[in-house]
């Protein structure tokens, strides 16, 4: 019995369930114990499946497991996006992936898929994704500099000697070594085991964390401290065989989803003969130490606190600053040992790096920063700004606040002003002013705080409460607690030593905030969302910064929230947050605008697509958009170059007059700019000129006229009536331009008797007759092969009735309506006649026109006509044109017409000699009795071969007596197109 079966969830129903029901009828066995359902690439519209639920249970009922992608299904599931389908046009082509991202960062992209979710493809995933194969191959030249030459036997011999397969061996390392060996360890047991739970979204995840996280931006960092700034070759040796141990095993975890750049870099590794691919599985259940995992952490923490100080500070990242680090001694013994590390990893100066277990005595004029329990750093004031530049500059600032705060509580003091201004007047000057008595409390906090104008004797440079909160409180205590700190004043490291025991949620950072959501705390609610990251090193979730964000924007703090939004956008994607924003918005009482600000950031961060699918879903659950952010968005797209993109203009501004928001100037300009950027604005104009004459069109007219010929042409013949009635109301386009158009659309639609019953109303109500109608039921009539019609029309067009100009279309459509019709001579006269009016005929139908010719054996008219075309009107024939001639000339073994066609054809760089040109010519030289020479000189320049060519020469050859070249043909024949035996 087979074991597992893989499959996509969505032929769950139309398959799995089937087999599993077909198995049972007949066989009375479930055919497979394992069904591993894997996820769709999908783009981002919403596409429930409820349906799948009910399947679900069905074959949990048959002790059928249902593995990763079905886990948590439940009937209020779905899944984001429509499958990738060619009808949809919202197809990725892999190739064209692999050719700009490379086929690792693709399949690596794949991979990340999260169990019971379908992936949505991104240009961003993609982008990060690449960036992480660049990431690997940097690391891996890094190793490769820092490992011995191959020729170094002896120095290879000691770096292949450590070993750590043992717990002794491992506790014996240097602490980051330890740490680094410890985590790949616990790694390999992760991703073992979850690959044989089929969790492979979790391997690559886990991968990329560890890689990019712990091993690039930690320990390669601590290792330089090693390899280039230690005096004791052993050290450095350590260091090198660590990074080989390390560097090798991340290469075999990454080697399924990545083959291509792991296979170069193991490959480039001295001493490695056999592949990558057919090396041995990392070795699971070795030894880890988690106490130094924690000593590690410690260090981290405090290497991140000072470089964050260093920040606040603006300190500059080549300067070194002192510091001494405060600890218990056991803290102190292994934190000194990375002093180098430590010195390097956070700029400190390592002369004036001390340790001590009790604080400075110059700690009142120091940054004291609280890493972790029992773990401190002072860092002197002195060393990191001018004490008296920043005193002088923080007075002069209060001096400034104090004096306008004064005038603020004089307005408010006022009873004529309470009294007479508007409701909302009175509203801002008081959120203005709580907003600036905030400013002096914290400005003053930090004068006096900070040391600046007198010492101070008690702990110095924070406010210290007395009462410390820890997880015995309540929820609600600690919440209240929070906020009214905050309304207090206190700083980060005052919050950090007052909240210590307590360990913060996402729950809890959330409640928080929507305390802190009215716009007067709103700095509040920033500063905490800030020091809730920075305390906890916590990666908020998208629901947070959806509230603090609600909350910046609702207060007007708009540059804030733009920060904090491109921020979230740029990790999560638009479709992602924009479910969140949407969910979070009536709880924060929040402003419309944040949702132009959503789709304006999406824009600025060239998220085109996920930027319009924000814009669908938000008109899906009632919001709309301002014009000036779909102007935003027009913009960008129309400055990108891409082909997909020019389509996407189009689709948005559809979209937009939909949505009943209507364009300005600033919208047509940009529509204009992008008209011109596809080279599509003179034929929009000539359409206009055709409907009314020589009128001068504005250009919202275009641009109306362009999006419903747009629509017309991709047959969404509904949608365009409905657009175009709404243009219609908004005077966007004239009557005469939008009846045109409707006719246009019936035709369009096959309703030939309706467009003509809407063209004659159209008369009734006083329009002028115009040739872009009549052109268009001049094509209808021809495409269902009633010519006698359509050269009425044409009749009419140019009698003194009609006084029409037919145009180019007009006499393309009977050129080919006739020579479908085998009127060939009737073609001919329209075509003399178009060339006379100095208009050259549409490449198609002067094929038409010059194959039924040749089929009727008047090449030489149609050489003659072709000849006429090219020197008159500048017509520009394409292969298919002069393969109609060569093959008819052919067919009357008139060599030098032949040849005289395809040495033209070689002259014209444009075009290029295809298999019926070469076949003409081959056929016309066997014919001529020169099988020879067309293998000689003609063959060779052929890209492919067809039967047709050997058969051609084969019979060349045989007509001439030549039996053995015949055979030789054949025989290559049959063999590489594996002919059955009778064509043998």
């Amino acid at each position: 019995m087979t074991a597992i079966l893989l499959d996509r969830h969505d032929i769950l129903f139309f398959w799995v369930a089937r087999m599993v029901m077909m198995g049972i009828e007949f066989t009375g066995n479930v055919p497979f114990s394992y069904v591993y359902l894997h996820g769709l690439i999908r783009d981002s519209q919403v596409n429930a499946q409820m349906y799948m639920f009910m399947l679900v249970v069905f074959l949990w009922f048959q002790d059928v497991q249902l593995l990763d992608d079905t886990i948590g299904v439940s009937p209020y599931s779905s899944h984001s996006g429509r499958k990738m389908s060619k009808t949809l046009g919202n197809v990725i082509d892999p190739l064209d992936m692999v050719k700009e991202y490379g086929s690792d960062a693709l399949r690596f992209t794949l991979a990340l898929g999260t169990p019971g979710q379908d992936l949505n493809l991104s240009i961003e995933r993609l982008t990060s994704n690449k960036a992480f194969t660049n990431k690997l191959w940097n690391a891996g030249k890094f190793v490769l500099q820092n490992l011995p030459s191959q020729s170094e036997i002896s120095e290879w011999d000691a770096l292949l000697a450590y070993k750590f397969d043992k717990e002794d061996s491992l506790i014996s390392l240097p602490l980051a070594e330890c740490w680094v060996v410890s985590k790949l360890h616990l790694l390999i047991d992760f991703v073992t085991t979850s690959y044989d739970k089929f969790s492979f979204g979790d391997v690559a995840r886990e991968t990329y964390d560890f890689f990019w996280g712990d091993f690039a931006d930690w320990y390669i960092e601590a290792s330089k401290a090693r390899l280039y700034q230690s005096a004791d070759s052993s050290i450095a040796s350590v260091a090198r065989a660590v990074l080989l141990y390390v560097f090798e095993n991340i290469l075999k975890i990454l080697h399924p989803f990545m083959p291509f750049v792991t296979e170069e870099l193991w490959q480039a590794l001295p001493h490695r003969k056999e592949a990558l691919m057919v090396s041995s599985w990392p070795e699971t259940t070795l030894p880890t130490v988690s106490s130094v995992i924690k000593r590690f952490e410690n260090l981290q923490a405090l290497t991140r606190a000072i470089r964050n100080a260093r920040a606040e500070y603006s300190v500059q990242p080549a300067k070194r600053i002192s510091a001494t680090i405060v600890a218990s001694p056991e803290v102190t013994q292994y934190i000194s040992r990375e002093k180098e590390v430590l010195a390097l990893l956070s700029r400190l100066d390592l002369q004036t790096t001390h340790f001590a277990e009790f604080p400075p005595g110059d700690a009142n004029r120091s940054v004291h920063l609280v890493a972790s329990e029992g773990l401190e750093a002072y860092l002197p004031l002195a060393d990191m700004v001018d004490i008296t530049a920043e005193l002088e500059r923080l007075c002069k600032r209060l001096s400034k606040m104090e004096g306008e705060y004064g005038g603020l509580l004089a307005r408010l003091s006022s009873s004529e002003f309470l009294e007479k201004a508007p409701e909302e007047v009175v509203r801002g000057v008081r959120e203005k002013a709580a907003e600036m008595e905030e400013k002096i409390s914290l400005t003053k906090n930090r004068i006096g705080i900070g040391s600046l104008r007198k010492p101070i004797t008690s702990r110095p440079h924070l406010i210290i409460c007395n009462h410390q909160f820890s997880a015995t409180h309540s929820t609600h205590e600690i919440i209240a607690s929070m906020c009214n700190s905050l309304r207090e004043g206190l700083n980060w490291e005052s919050l950090s030593r007052k909240y210590d025991g307590v360990e913060l949620d996402s729950s809890m950072v959330e409640q928080v905030l929507l305390q802190l959501k009215e716009p007067v705390e709103a700095k509040r609610a920033l500063s905490f969302f800030h020091w809730a990251s920075h305390r906890n090193k916590l990666e908020h979730g998208i629901r947070p910064y959806c509230i603090a964000i609600h909350i910046l924007c609702r207060a007007r703090l708009v540059n804030d929230a733009r920060a904090l939004l491109q921020s979230l956008v740029l990790k999560n994607g638009g479709c992602r947050v924009v479910g969140s924003m949407v969910g979070t918005y009536k709880v924060t009482n929040s402003s419309p605008f944040v949702f132009d600000m959503l789709v304006q950031c999406c824009s600025k961060l060239r998220m085109l697509e996920g930027a319009f699918d924000v814009c669908c879903y938000l008109d899906e659950h009632g919001f709309s958009l301002s014009l000036i952010t779909f102007n935003a968005l027009l913009h960008v797209i129309q400055k990108s170059s891409s082909k997909e993109n020019h389509m996407m203009i189009w689709k948005v501004y559809g979209h937009m007059i939909e949505k009943r928001v209507y364009p300005n100037e600033v919208t047509v300009r940009i529509m204009i700019s992008a008209l011109c950027k596809e080279g599509e604005l003179q034929k929009v104009v000539d359409v206009l000129d055709r409907i009314q004459g020589r009128r001068r069109c504005s250009p919202t007219e275009i641009v109306s006229t362009s999006m419903i010929l747009r629509m017309l042409g991709e047959r969404r013949i509904e949608q365009a009536l409905v657009l175009l009635k709404r243009m219609l109301q908004k005077n966007m386009i004239l009557d005469t331009i939008s009846f045109s158009l409707m006719v246009f659309a019936r035709i369009q639609d096959g309703e030939l008797g309706a467009a003509w019953e809407l063209y004659e109303e159209m008369l009734q109500r006083g329009f002028t007759r115009n040739a872009f109608v009549h052109t268009l039921f001049i094509g209808a009539y021809c495409e269902k092969g009633m010519v006698d019609e359509a050269c009425g029309l044409m009749q009419e067009m140019t009698s003194n009735v009609g006084c029409l100009k037919p145009y180019e279309s007009t006499y393309s459509h009977l050129i080919a309506g006739c020579a479908v019709a085998g009127k060939v001579d009737d073609g001919i006269i329209f075509c003399n006649e178009m060339m006379n009016k100095g208009m050259a005929p549409s490449c198609s139908s002067f094929n038409l026109l010059t194959a039924r010719l040749c089929e009727r054996g008047s090449m030489k008219q149609a050489d003659d006509m072709l000849t006429l075309a090219i020197e008159k009107v500048g017509f520009v024939p394409d292969e298919l044109t002069y393969s109609h001639l060569m093959q008819g000339y052919s067919n009357e073994g008139k060599l030098q017409e032949v040849l005289k066609l395809y040495y033209e054809i070689a002259y014209n760089k444009s075009l290029s000699p295809g298999l019926p040109i070469f076949l003409a010519i081959i056929k016309v030289l066997c014919h001529h009795g020169k099988p020879e020479e067309a293998e000689r000189h003609f063959l060779p320049k052929m890209k492919q071969v067809n039967v047709s060519i050997y058969e051609a020469l084969i019979t060349g050859h045989l007509e001439k007596g030549n039996e053995e070249r015949a055979r030789v043909l054949h025989r290559e024949m049959v063999e590489k197109f594996d002919l059955d035996d009778g064509r043998k």
